[in-house]
């Protein structure tokens, strides 16, 4: 058997790390106590206010009825106060966490086009490419056995696949840069985060849905990515969409934003 301490401190941490959802079903609970409680007090305040008729022969006057209210309806009023309490600390939580893990992401992501960056400057454009293009090779290859759809963006004939949502398409280098130019115009024209489902409308794909078709990137970085060509397991040449950062929710957006520098210039 497990001492009491360590069962203190398991308790604790599953605690802490469930608080939300505790409070939330402790709040339901507190929903319906209520409810029950209010119902009551209705019932008794009704009774008590008989019975002092029935013992002074008078309808008693609007004091006395206050009180016996006040009375029966005290503990509705403080389980109301209490489930209040309990949404609303639910809610406190989650949003700090959230934010916690908007920071979380915006640090990671800054990093790692902090690491992409370096690896350049180590190795050199041409070793980064070949490294690129063996990611690619790789990433192909993982559905060489499997049947794969593949949209026709009329675009182009070249077969593409999407890192974000390994999603295959036919289409174009010269296409698929010219609409990544047109998509980060929108931010020469003052606006502060593009959607996955916007980029993917320019590409001639359909959106592919919550929560990743609400995702998008800031002003900071733009939509920016290597297109890995390669050879596919058919043996026609490919593409592979490598994105530099990858997208985030708006409140990652902001933090990211926070942290780095708007260019007016925006060179993407």
């Amino acid at each position: 058997m497990l001492p009491l301490k360590d069962i203190c401190k398991v308790v604790g941490t599953f605690t802490k790390k469930n608080a939300p959802t505790i409070l939330s079903i402790a709040a339901g609970l507190g929903v319906i106590g209520t409810g029950y409680l209010a119902f009551k007090a209705g019932e008794d305040a009704a009774y008590d206010i008989a019975e002092s008729y029935e013992q002074t022969g008078e309808d008693p006057d609007k004091k006395t009825k206050a009180k016996i209210i006040v009375k029966r309806c005290a503990p509705a009023v403080g389980a109301g106060v209490v489930t209040i309490a309990m949404i609303a600390s639910s809610n406190i939580i989650s949003i700090r966490r959230a934010k916690a893990m908007a920071a979380s992401y915006a640090i990671l992501a800054e990093s790692a086009d902090i690491y992409r960056r370096k690896v350049i400057e180590r190795v050199g454009e041409h070793k980064h490419d070949e490294i690129l293009g063996d990611v690619a090779s790789e990433e192909m290859m993982k559905d060489a056995d499997n049947d794969i759809q593949v949209v026709n963006t009329q675009g182009g004939s070249y077969l593409f696949k999407d890192s974000i949502t390994k999603q295959y398409f036919r289409s174009d280098a010269d296409f698929v840069r010219k609409m990544q130019n047109r998509v980060n115009d929108f931010y020469k024209q003052g606006e502060n985060f593009v959607t996955v489902s916007e980029w993917y409308g320019y590409l001639g794909l359909e959106s592919p849905g919550e929560p990743v078709a609400g995702l998008g990137w800031p002003a900071s970085c733009g939509i920016k990515f290597e297109l890995a060509s390669c050879i596919c397991p058919s043996g026609e040449p490919g593409y592979y969409i490598q994105y530099d950062v990858m997208p985030m929710t708006e409140d990652e957006a902001d933090i990211y934003d926070s942290n780095h520098y708007v260019s007016t210039t925006y060179d993407y």
